[in-house]
């Protein structure tokens, strides 16, 4: 698929695992060959980086999360990526940490933040959802997550 076509609604809100390996592959060479993609400060392989979000430290680590769209560098479905590091310089890489697979956050996993409390980090963030008329249904939501990097969402 040509990067041209990929803007539209549909192509936007489309789920990471819906976007084709070869699409995944020509977005990472992109990037690849940018010579002014960023070499120290935190980016997404592919995608979009958006705001970051649930900043928190805990277990000993600075954890990062931040809004990302997988298919491109547009405004889309939105999933919280999460890293991790003691000293800003070397992240460790812990993938989408929030996925968009619940009817409350249909649409996006948008802004929120995290506190820590009784060992684990509380994730708080908007769920996105749309109706039929393409109207924002947003809903609070929750997750934690555990000294091992396990998170679950509560709704």
């Amino acid at each position: 698929m040509s990067l041209d076509n990929r803007w539209t609604v549909e192509q936007r809100y489309r789920r990471l695992e819906q976007i084709p390996q070869c699409d995944i592959e020509e977005m990472t060479l992109s990037r690849q060959q940018d010579k002014g993609f960023p070499s120290f400060h935190i980016a997404p392989r592919f995608g979009l980086l958006n705001d970051p979000n649930g900043l928190c430290y805990f277990n000993g680590e600075h954890h990062i999360f931040y809004q990302w769209t997988p298919v491109g560098p547009v405004h889309g479905m939105k999933y919280w990526y999460h890293l991790s590091t003691k000293d800003f310089i070397h992240f460790t890489d812990h993938g989408v940490g929030l996925h968009p697979d619940q009817d409350y956050d249909s649409h996006g996993v948008y802004s929120g933040g995290a506190l820590v409390e009784n060992n684990k980090a509380l994730l708080f963030f908007t769920g996105n959802k749309r109706d039929q008329n393409w109207n924002r249904i947003p809903t609070q939501c929750f997750a934690t997550m555990d000294s091992d990097g396990n998170i679950e969402k509560h709704g």
